[in-house]
């Protein structure tokens, strides 16, 4: 009896063990997610599945003992389709695809939607599947065991997902690279907290411990910079986040960053240990576009490598007041660099007859301030416009040289750029023709332009000469000119090239576009139309911001056109307000100058563009050799029949973070006639009244100087039309370093944005934070990095007046309900210094009375933020 239950015991113990070790998923019900948009499950064992009698028939029939998987769902991946490939089968079996129709009942809604595939030992299988489902199965049924590889489409990135990471090589280096087709896989490591998309990776082991840096400077949707400054809207704004081993399935992030390197491309640093593997991941930020990009990853122990981008620089005609040339920085610790920019006699112009020599240095500041300038610097050579008529192209060589701070010189050192002679007859030469005239100058209702060509050589042939447009002109074939075939015969000395110009009676600035012909190599000539329609004056006032070299100098124009085109106004500039007075000519143009105190001088130039107040402004800068182009629409505000829509109390307060956390908060103040005054106080306490005018599109611009007239505020952006919307301004500051505070502040040149509303002071007796639950709130005080410091419940009065909790921290506010600013001071745990609060109410939609503000910290300074509990 006893041997009976012993035998019994072990037949159900061999049983329940047999059952216990069946795979999981070896049943529809039951299908392995395969969590991944790329990966490899090895040792499938077909001989440990069931038969299970809830799977669906294949072909009508049971399929006998099979493993199931569901594939992973796509993100934003319409028309992608799946790879699955299974390999090293020990013997054989089959595959087949099945479409789950309704998840709430998978029993009856699961059919299949695929052709059994034989696979063996000897071959491996690849099977095809479509994304577009809601959710699929894989089966596999047979004997043995086998390998699963499954991945999105080859329409993917190559280094789409963690596993299939690119390495790169070396301890600094540069790669190229493309996310336009990449995905966010939902088994990707979160990328700290970072809203990203079009995610590749990128696999690095450096060996050497210290600090590293990535960085995706320079990078641009279309490719690599180029000269022409057009480039600049093609930024690709992205995301880089680093993790470390232990496998690209179970990483561990190191950090991450959006925007701390050039032009909000991402900047990380982190300390490395040499030989571990580190995994970084290149995503595009929110809002942002895929695209290319470059990624460069190094040791940030020097102050990097300068280079120019080509040895081709460019080309400008000889009228232009200069021409600049665009010197990068990359492989950057923090660290401050110089180095000199100067002109050499590689080129053919001369200098002092086509060009001014220059030999100047150029500064760049550490890139831990999150400057633009750490990473880019434009200096410009001055042209000199003669009359005589020179070759038709001559070149002007450019070099950098004496890097220091340890800095190296990159591949490309030296370069030069094309100087074109404008001069009316020149020539241009090209195998065996020459054009008689480099430049035509023709008026709009001309009817057309012509040009000769002569032959050099003895004639060979007959020729057509096909005539397209070039690059970058300003007139457009069909609205302005059109182009005709020219001829000349085999034994023709010369043909006659016409170009014909189409009238119109709008006004326009003059207009030039480049003719090219079909020689070998193709030579080409320019057509300047001037328009000759009049221009009436039309009364009204513009206002205008122009910045350039690199946005640390500001100007704001202020003028008024009277009906007989005479022009009053003042240009501000750092450090002072310069009063003109002109009048415009019978083409709407005039060229002011104007000579500031101690500085060279300035030229202002004002071209009408058309017959209903639009201009173009430009400003050449004497002291820089910079200039600045806009352009501005006059406007018309009267006090009674046609008031500015903008009339009106505003709130401001900046929410940037590079390279300080909070720039400013503020009050603006606009009349009946558009003029603004901002007034409030720069981030280190600084106060400013910013002067400017909001023009008819609810644009805003206005400019203060700062800092014993050596820097500067500036405000551009769009006001909100209503009670309950948000504007936005954006802010530039200018701020060099002062006596005494370079340590302890340090100079830079920021850009920031900020929210503005409309602000409605409060009736008598009744509290500005209106939605406060009984008259409670909750300040909280953040640092550098916006870590959390510490919250205060607090309480206001009908008087807006508002209390804290009496502790260490001291916190004091108090509210001016008639400009809804706060102020007041705190003291940070762990410290005596009493630091001043400075703050703005902001009225978000639906949280009347948030206030918004920061406590003086340095470029780091604190935020504060006030509202409901």
């Amino acid at each position: 009896m006893k041997t009976n239950l012993l035998t019994l015991a072990t037949m159900f113990l061999s049983i329940v063990s047999a059952h216990a070790a069946a795979p999981l998923n070896d049943s529809a019900l039951k299908a392995m997610e395969l969590k991944s948009y790329y990966k490899l499950i090895e040792n499938q064992d077909l001989n440990l599945a069931t038969a299970a009698t809830t799977d669906p028939l294949l072909n009508g029939s049971a399929a006998g003992k099979s493993l199931w998987y569901k594939l992973p769902r796509t993100v934003n991946q319409p028309g992608a389709s799946w790879s699955v490939t299974i390999s090293n089968a020990s013997v054989s079996g089959v595959a087949c695809l099945f479409e789950m129709i309704d998840e709430g009942n998978p029993l009856t809604g699961i059919k299949q939607v695929g052709t059994p595939q034989a696979f063996n030992a000897a071959q491996n299988m690849t099977l095809t599947a479509s994304a577009d489902y809601r959710s699929q199965l894989l089966m596999i049924a047979g004997t043995g065991k086998c390998n699963i590889i499954h991945r999105l489409s080859d329409d993917n990135a190559a280094n789409d997902f963690p596993i299939n990471a690119q390495v790169v090589i070396g301890d600094r280096g540069t790669v190229q690279g493309d996310n336009s087709f990449a995905t966010v896989s939902v088994d990707e490591p979160g990328l700290n907290g970072q809203f990203v998309a079009n995610t590749v990776w990128y696999a690095w082991t450096p060996s050497f411990s210290g600090i590293a840096t990535v960085d995706t400077n320079f990078s641009f949707r279309s490719g690599m910079p180029t000269n022409d400054q057009t480039y600049l809207p093609e930024i690709h704004r992205t995301v880089i986040v680093v993790f470390e081993e232990p496998s690209p399935e179970a990483l561990s992030p190191v950090g991450s960053d959006e925007d701390s390197g050039w032009n909000s491309n991402s900047r990380l640093a982190f300390t490395a240990v040499a030989g571990r593997k580190y995994y970084i991941a290149v995503s595009t930020a929110a809002m942002g576009l895929p695209g290319k990009f470059q990624l460069n990853y190094y040791r940030a122990n020097t102050a990097g490598e300068f280079y120019f981008n080509d040895s081709d620089l460019g080309r400008s005609t000889e009228s232009r007041p200069s021409h600049p040339c665009t010197v990068f920085r990359r492989y950057a610790g923090t660290f401050t660099a110089t180095l000199k920019f100067a002109t050499n006699a590689s080129g053919t112009a001369t200098a002092g007859t086509d060009f001014t020599a220059v030999n100047q240095t150029l500064s760049f500041g550490s890139p831990s301030g999150g400057l633009d300038s750490a990473w880019l610097a434009s200096p410009s050579v001055p042209l000199i416009d003669e009359s005589n008529m020179d070759a038709h192209i001559e070149t002007v060589g450019v070099e950098i040289n004496t890097p220091t701070g340890g800095a190296t010189l990159g591949a490309v050192s030296s370069g030069s750029f094309l100087l074109v002679d404008d001069e009316n007859p020149g020539t241009v030469t090209a195998n065996g023709f020459r054009l008689a005239s480099r430049t035509i100058r023709v008026s709009e209702n001309d009817g057309v332009a012509r040009n000769t060509i002569l032959r050099t050589t003895h004639a060979g042939s007959s020729m057509e000469l096909i005539m397209s447009q070039g690059e970058g002109s300003e007139a457009m074939q069909g609205f302005d000119f059109n182009l005709n075939a020219g001829f000349i015969g085999a034994d023709d000395e010369s043909a006659e090239l016409i170009v014909s110009i189409l009238d119109d009676s709008v006004l326009e600035a003059d207009k030039t576009f480049e003719v090219m012909l079909s020689t070998s190599p193709p030579i080409s000539f320019d057509v300047i139309i001037e328009d000759n329609d009049p221009y009436l004056p039309v009364a009204g006032r513009m206002n205008a911001r122009l910045a350039y070299n690199n946005s640390a100098r500001s100007a704001n124009c202020f003028a008024t056109i009277s009906r007989t085109g005479a022009i009053t106004g003042k240009l501000s500039i750092v450090g002072q307000t310069l009063p003109f007075k002109s009048q415009l000519n019978t083409r709407g143009k005039a060229v002011i100058p104007l000579a500031p105190v101690g500085r060279p001088s300035v030229l202002l130039t004002l071209q009408a563009t058309d017959a209903d107040g639009g201009f173009d402004l430009t400003l050449f800068d004497g002291a820089t050799n910079n200039s600045s182009y806009t352009n501005s629409v006059l406007q018309n505000y009267a006090a009674v029949v046609n008031p500015c829509p903008e009339l009106g109390r505003y709130t401001c307060t900046s929410v940037g973070t590079t390279p300080i956390d909070v720039v400013t908060a503020a009050t603006v103040t606009v009349d009946v006639l558009g003029n603004a005054v901002i007034a409030g106080r720069a981030f280190d306490g600084t106060a400013y009244t910013a002067l400017g005018y909001v023009n008819g599109a609810a644009k805003l611009t206005a400019i203060a100087t700062m800092y014993a007239s050596q820097g500067c505020i500036a405000f551009d952006g769009y006001m909100p039309l209503s009670a309950g919307e948000l504007g936005g301004l954006t802010v530039f500051i200018n701020r060099p370093s002062r006596a005494g505070d370079a340590t302890k502040m340090g100079a830079f040149v920021g850009q920031t944005s900020s929210t503005v509303c409309r602000y409605s002071p409060p009736a008598s007796g009744h509290r500005a934070l209106d939605s406060w639950n009984s008259g409670s709130g909750k300040a909280t005080l953040t640092g550098a990095g916006w870590l959390v410091m510490f919250s205060k419940n607090l309480s206001v009065s009908t008087k807006n007046v508002i209390t804290a909790p009496a502790d260490a921290a001291k916190l004091k506010l108090t509210l001016t309900p008639s400009t809804g600013i706060f102020t007041g001071s705190v003291i940070l745990p762990g410290t005596t210094k009493v630091l001043p609060i400075f703050g703005a109410l902001i009225d978000l939609p639906n949280s009347s009375g948030y206030g918004q503000g920061y406590f003086f910290n340095g470029l780091k300074g604190g935020k504060i933020v006030i509202g409901q509990p």
